[in-house]
């Protein structure tokens, strides 16, 4: 099989349908518009994981702040 070919288990199934006649101007506006992106997929989930963890790191140092506090609390009375 190629690349992006599709199969049908069952070929009665699939339905084909005939273009008597294209009309290139639709055509030719569909390709002047189609816009093809390669995004760095690897940089982006590290982006990600980076937030995720700063984010991690941040609430860590409020509940230990929290901590903090609650023993200063108690060791005043």
């Amino acid at each position: 099989m190629d690349v992006r070919q599709v199969s049908f288990h069952n070929s009665k199934m699939v339905r084909i349908v005939r273009v008597e006649k294209w009309i290139h101007e639709i055509v030719n506006r569909l390709n002047k518009a189609k816009v093809e992106r390669k995004p760095d997929l690897k940089a982006e989930k590290e982006a990600v994981y980076a937030a995720k963890k700063t984010q991690r790191k941040q609430q860590l140092k409020e509940k230990n702040a929290k901590r903090r506090c609650k023993g200063l609390k108690r060791k005043e009375k």
